[in-house]
């Protein structure tokens, strides 16, 4: 955008009619008059502001919830914090990623709140059937970004060790 210059100042020549004695005589120049600048609208830009994205994922898809993440990790189309709703219970046999080694979700790289069902919670969890053939976490935490908050989500890698619980 061009700087703001002055605006020169609108002149306009007054032309007047006079009659002298029952002739009438053409204009006669009075001089400049001021009007004042002219005024010239221009847009100002305001202030950016971010909704944060809701992902509803349908409860028990795999699928679903992996695209949820990776849609809320889009800062362009999904710019800001973002909440997944889960519910139901997110059982993985393999790896989607190796980001740091293998993971059965992507990585977290932007704000994302995953929130499990507030009535009934929800459980991501690492196939029980595995054993210890096919070792992965359930997902990396990048960017900065650090902890599981306590809430309604539980997070199993087997029946017997769970990484977090909350309700």
């Amino acid at each position: 955008m061009a700087p703001d210059r002055p605006v020169p100042a609108r002149r306009e020549t007054l032309a007047r009619l006079f009659r002298v004695g029952g002739w009438l005589f053409g204009s006669v120049d009075v001089g400049p008059i001021d009007r004042g600048p002219l005024f010239r609208p221009r847009l100002e830009a305001l202030d950016d502001r971010v909704v944060p994205t809701v992902f509803n994922v349908t409860a028990s898809d795999t699928t679903g919830l992996i695209n949820a993440i990776n849609a809320a990790n889009d800062e362009i189309a999904n710019p800001g914090a973002d909440t997944i709703n889960i519910s139901g219970t997110y059982t993985f046999t393999t790896p989607d990623n190796y980001w740091y080694g293998p993971d059965a979700l992507p990585a977290i790289a932007s704000d994302i709140t995953i929130q499990g069902d507030p009535a009934t919670g929800a459980i991501i969890q690492r196939d029980p059937s595995l054993g210890t053939g096919t070792p992965f976490r359930l997902f990396y935490v990048s960017g900065g970004f650090s902890g599981v908050a306590a809430g309604t989500l539980t997070l199993r890698i087997s029946p017997s060790r769970r990484l977090c619980e909350g309700r």
